[in-house]
């Protein structure tokens, strides 16, 4: 895929330089710079874990859940 990307005159002089010295493109260069920045990234944050906190045990929610709780044992095979 092809991308632009801005970089100071300097940097980009020096990866030329940097390439042209190691035998390889700049496409290399990029690609295994951005892997190893990825690499090295700590993952994403887990999705927050949903909680109770806050409810009554004659919720209606749990009222809910629980008459979905029956109905779903009740198709179970060899359910009673």
């Amino acid at each position: 895929m092809k991308t632009t990307i801005e970089l100071p005159d300097g940097l980009l002089r020096r990866l030329k330089v940097h390439a042209a010295e190691q035998g390889r493109s700049l496409k290399d260069l990029f690609t295994e710079a951005i892997e190893t920045q990825l690499s090295a990234s700590p993952p994403p944050p887990s999705p927050p874990v949903a909680t109770a906190e806050g409810l009554e045990d004659d919720d209606p929610f749990f009222e809910a859940l629980e008459q979905v709780r029956i109905w779903g044992n009740s198709q179970m095979p060899g359910a009673r």
